[in-house]
């Protein structure tokens, strides 16, 4: 320690001299450093202890398995020692009895730890016995007498064996040969081997302990220093830089101590230096921070002046836009108006001028309205329910006209893992949408206009879109790229002279792409054409399910005759994806080649822009195909192709779709017809007539028989109803029916056992023809409509039923064609009304499902209503007393009603509990636990609870159309 008053060499003072520096002194009270875990200290003594400890620990074991091995040495030998010595005995017993010999068994238990002695002969049997039974040997020992000594071991004593010399007469009195059995106990030999391994552990404990004490002060000492040092250097801080280490080290800490010393002295030496610096600093950031705080509000001043300018040029354009468009309408409409009077040629070309120059002159104007909108921060988004697919399809049937007067061909492909549902602007998506396709349909001469819709990434909660159009166009040249995005302006000027339009659909495109959280972008090539993409995060809908298409496709061999490269790869590829087997064909000679090698397809998918398919080579066509094959024929036509009209045979089972042709359409097209094919289709265009026939319509639910009974009479059908499966087999014994409908879940009697006991009823009575019986459900699953049919059933139809369904279906069992009414075919329209769905009930739907008829509809969904609090206590009762076969009954009976109302979310709430129920009681296999437990299906059944309230909550607050 440095004696107080002397001098630190180093430090600065006056100058000249060496400045005093201040000493650190230990007081008395001062223990020092209190240790702290795993310090220096700790380590050295750990590291000192550890090896000590194994090395002991190692000598230690050592030890007590050298004297266990004595031990069990001197134990073996004592042993072996009276089993001589009682062998010997024994053996030198002179005319042997056993009252002899069991007296010297008996005194050869006074030996210390002998437990017992025993003779036994050859097979173990005791012949004389002292002490307690031998206890049983451990292990897989097994005791074996033979010429040799053996040791036998048990759990706490050893056995010795060994042989006699002089056979033992046995309890018969017969001398036998004989062996010695000697147990001796080891419990002496386990407190023995206890004593040793304790004597071992103290001494061990002894050992460690003492070393530890010797070390732990040897390393303290030695240490101190160190403690010293830390503790003086926790006392400096900025404010106290004058502080030096003094302490008694010795060795190389006295070099680490000067070491730190001239280090502080560095130290506050730059420490003085930076404060100088500091102060200057602070005064130049002071000056530069005033200086940028005038230059922040000049420029505040100047954003709020430029920003107000743009608010009011978009408020006057969005004014003016709509000023300008009220007398543009007058002149459109006045124009229209002008055009259907009797004008000369040259006054017609006039107002034909006037109605072109005013459309686009009410394009540009949406446009500027629109971005005006947009810069005004007016433009607010939906967020309702979308459909891809729908607004894709959309669009391209709006623009398919402007397309086709180009011959241009249209197609889109959607992505399998795109989810078809979200939550967006659907009006916004289609005007981006429009913007692309009207852009690539007005700079392309040939080729295809294609749309693919794909999958960038998916959450729980949200999806990444990307929508791109491509197109065979002109393309973009790289200087005409840069100013694509601008507002007013296109790529090349020449564009605007030849191609027209206001460079606004892009600029509006990117701000509405951007408004939904995406980015939009283009890959051009020039004279090769150009792709345009864009991509939008949106929320999933998970209100509403997707619907997925079914099985019935699954192995039919379609035949697409289509000369569109692309368009016959999408056709293909969408019908593939659907389990069907495709045949491409090109010209109508390869299709007739095909027939004639290959035999009749299940359908035929026929393009009429293929040559002699025109409007009147058509119909010749069609006959030609029918000598070939007897299935469905889909004829695809243009939007604006006249001989649409004019081959909608609908009796020779030919429909047509519009080109672009959606995929939802195109399977439900296809699967309806191929649903319900007659026996035998006529040529065109002669049809058979209807004969008069009666049929058998069998229902519980009095709504779904009393529509049945209707849409049956509009056919001309005489039609006999029955509200269970009773009423049915006795109609059917006593009077004919050509036909029967039979509903398959009923009360009493179900429709699977009544179409059973009808087939007996045909047996027994000898019948000759077999009555077709046709199964009516809401909900039929894959395995049970094969249980349908293997039961009796011929065919089957799923509810709702329509006109045309029901007029297929007799025609293919009757073989009689009957006459459909005037009202249209609302089963396969494919321009559908909006529907009004008011709190869950949709009237437009219940119409279309009761064939058009607003009486029947009113009456049918009346009875639904009215029977709904009954059908819930019903429902509830079931799930309180767990009986999962009534819950299911009772719900397929809603569900049965609700096919024929315009109720979706109670038919949705039906349909998902009722494929709950027959899922679990599937997957169960006849299992009781499962089957009578409804909580697995708890949140179905309460989500069928709450649309059965808003129901009857509407009921009495609403009153149905008259």
């Amino acid at each position: 320690m440095m004696p107080p008053g002397a001098t630190c060499p180093g430090r600065r003072g006056t100058p000249g001299q060496n400045a005093p520096c201040p000493a650190i002194v230990r007081g008395k009270n001062d223990k020092g450093c209190p240790m702290k875990p795993w310090s220096l200290q700790s380590r050295l003594i750990a590291l000192m202890l550890i090896p000590t400890t194994l090395l002991v620990f190692g000598l230690g074991v050592g030890m007590v398995l050298s004297r266990f091995n004595d031990f069990e040495t001197v134990q073996d030998e004592r042993g072996r020692l009276l089993l001589a010595k009682y062998g010997n005995a024994f053996d030198q017993l002179r005319n042997a009895t056993p009252e002899s010999l069991q007296k010297l068994s008996v005194q050869a238990l006074e030996e210390q730890s002998l437990r017992s002695l025993m003779l036994m002969d050859s097979k173990g049997a005791s012949l004389v016995n002292s002490g307690p039974m031998p206890r049983p040997l451990s292990g897989a020992q097994i005791l074996k007498p033979d010429t040799g000594t053996r040791r036998y071991l048990t759990a706490d004593s050893w056995q010795y064996v060994q042989p006699l010399e002089r056979p033992v007469l046995n309890a018969e009195g017969k001398p036998v040969p004989a062996w010695i059995l000697l147990e001796v106990s080891t419990q002496h030999l386990t407190i023995r081997k206890y004593e040793a391994l304790l004597a071992v552990l103290v001494v061990s404990l002894l050992t460690l302990a003492l070393l530890g004490v010797v070390l732990t002060r040897v390393i303290h000492r030695w240490l101190s220093p160190i403690s010293e040092m830390t503790r003086t250097m926790s006392r400096i801080d900025s404010t106290h830089l004058d502080y030096r280490l003094g302490t008694n080290a010795s060795g190389d800490l006295v070099d680490l101590q000067n070491e730190i010393n001239a280090l502080l002295d560095r130290i506050g030496t730059d420490t003085e230096e930076l404060k100088s610096s500091m102060v200057q600093t602070n005064e130049d950031l002071r000056e530069t921070m005033e200086a940028m705080e005038v230059q922040n509000i000049e420029l505040t001043l100047a954003r709020k002046e430029a920003v107000e300018g743009n608010r009011i040029k978009s408020e006057f354009l969005a004014n003016i836009s709509h000023e300008i468009r009220t007398p543009l309408n007058g002149i459109m409409g006045f124009a229209k108006l002008l055009q259907k009077t009797s004008l000369s040629p040259r006054q017609l070309d006039y107002v034909r001028t006037i109605q072109k120059s005013s459309d686009s002159l009410l394009a540009i104007i949406n446009d500027v309205l629109d971005l005006s909108k947009i810069e005004a921060g007016k433009l607010v988004l939906d967020h309702t329910p979308l459909d891809l697919e729908e607004v894709i399809f959309d669009v391209l049937n709006m623009l398919a006209p402007l397309a086709e007067e180009k011959n241009l061909e249209q197609v889109a492909f959607i992505y399998d893992d795109v989810p078809r549902h979200l939550m967006g602007d659907p009006l916004r998506l289609k005007q981006i949408l429009i913007n692309l396709v009207n852009n690539a349909i007005k700079f392309t001469t040939k080729g295809e206009i294609t749309v693919r819709c794909m999958l960038e990434n998916l959450t729980e909660r949200h999806a990444i879109v990307r929508v791109s159009v491509s197109d065979t166009g002109i393309g973009l040249s790289e200087s005409a790229k840069a100013d694509l995005f601008r507002a007013f302006s296109q790529g090349d000027p020449s564009t605007t002279r030849k191609f027209g339009g206001t460079g606004l659909g892009l600029v509006i495109s990117r701000h509405l792409v951007e408004q939904m959280h995406g980015e939009i972008n283009f890959e051009s090539t020039p004279g090769e054409g150009s792709t345009f993409w864009f991509t939008i995060k949106a929320e999933l809908d998970n209100f509403v399910q997707a619907a997925k298409p079914g099985d019935l496709l699954e192995g039919c061999n379609v035949i697409v005759t289509e000369a569109h490269d692309v368009c016959r790869i999408f056709l293909i590829n969408t019908l593939e994806h659907w389990g069907a087997h495709c045949t491409a064909i090109q010209s109508l000679n390869e299709l007739r080649e095909q027939l004639a090698d290959a035999g009749s397809p299940d359908a035929i998918i026929l393009s009429l822009g293929l040559p002699g398919t025109d409007a009147n080579g058509l119909g010749t066509v069609l006959n030609e195909l029918r000598e070939h094959m007897q299935g469905p024929i889909i004829l695809l036509a243009r939007s604006t192709d006249s001989s649409q009209e004019q081959a909608a045979y609908e009796a020779a089972h030919v429909t047509v779709l519009s080109k672009p042709v959606a995929p939802r359409e195109l399977y439900a097209r296809l699967t309806g017809l191929l649903s319900a094919m007659p026996t035998q289709i006529p040529l065109l265009p002669s049809v058979a007539k209807a004969k008069s026939m009666r049929v058998l319509a069998v229902d519980d639910n009095p709504a779904n028989l009393k529509l049945v009974c209707a849409l049956l009479q509009d056919l001309q059908v005489e039609a006999v109803p029955a509200s269970d499966g009773y009423q049915a087999i006795r109609l059917c014994k006593e009077s004919g029916f050509d036909l029967v409908f039979m509903d398959i879940q009923m009360p009493g009697l179900n429709g699977l056992e009544a179409t059973q006991a009808i087939r007996l009823h045909e047996k027994e009575s000898g019948a000759t023809k077999r009555l077709p019986i046709i199964a009516l459900t809401a909900h039929a699953m894959a395995n049970e409509r094969e249980a349908l049919l293997k039961s009796g059933m011929d065919d089957y139809l799923t509810k709702p039923l329509q006109e045309t369904q029901l007029a297929h279906m007799i025609a293919k069992w009757t073989g009689t064609q009957p006459k459909l009414s005037s009202v249209r075919d609302f089963g396969l329209s494919t321009e559908m009304p909006e529907p009004q769905v008011a709190d869950g009930v949709d009237w437009e739907e219940s119409v279309r499902l009761a064939a058009g008829k607003k009486d029947l509809a009113r009456d049918m969904l009346l009875m639904l209503l009215n029977g709904l609090e009954q059908e819930k206590r019903k429902i509830l009762d079931a799930c309180e007393n767990n009986h999962m076969e009534a819950l299911l009954g009772h719900v397929h009976y809603l569900h049965g009603a609700t096919r024929y109302c315009g109720v979706p979310a109670l038919r949705e709430a039906a349909h998902e509990l009722e494929t709950c129920i027959k899922t679990l009681m599937h997957e169960s296999l006849g299992s009781r636990t499962i089957q009578n437990d409804t909580t697995h299906c708890r949140a179905d059944i309460d989500r069928l609870v709450r649309c059965i309230d808003e129901l009857i909550e509407w009921r009495e607050t609403n009153e149905l159309p008259a």
